[in-house]
């Protein structure tokens, strides 16, 4: 009788643990949900977007698209450039330490941020041009 007991709390412990706890924490740390508010949010405002640093393969997988362009820290000249071609664009990043506050001290001349969207793990600015946009990409 004592081993039945002990079975059936071990199941049971094991099954909340497995439907539960699990679950309930991957949704927690998880980059997909906050990613997907900000595509949605992109596409309202037709913007296009990049993520700066970090692996987001993860995210690209798990909504279903194509792999997102990410520019990491050893490609500043490509990414400013990047910036610079558009009048407006957003860029993701992930939660880390005055990271977003670090970055806005670097922008390219011309640029500004309109706006940051802080959605727990995963932040995003939405940024400007503010003198004459390139005429490779007028948009």
């Amino acid at each position: 009788m004592r081993w039945s007991f002990t079975i059936l709390v071990a199941g049971t412990v094991t099954l909340c643990i497995t439907h539960r706890a699990i679950p309930d924490y991957a949704r927690l740390v998880s980059v997909v949900g906050p990613c997907q508010q900000l595509i949605k949010l992109a596409d309202q405002e037709g913007i296009p977007y990049v993520a700066h640093r970090n692996s987001w393969d993860a995210v690209s997988f798990m909504l279903n698209r194509e792999e997102m362009e990410v520019f990491s820290s050893r490609e500043v000249p490509a990414f400013f450039s990047w910036i610079n071609t558009h009048a407006r664009c957003m860029i993701w990043m992930r939660d880390y330490e005055n990271r977003i506050e670090a970055f806005m001290k670097t922008l390219p001349e011309g640029v500004e941020v309109e706006k940051v969207y802080d959605l727990g793990r995963v932040q995003a600015l939405i940024l400007r041009q503010t003198t004459q946009v390139s005429s490779m990409n007028p948009r």
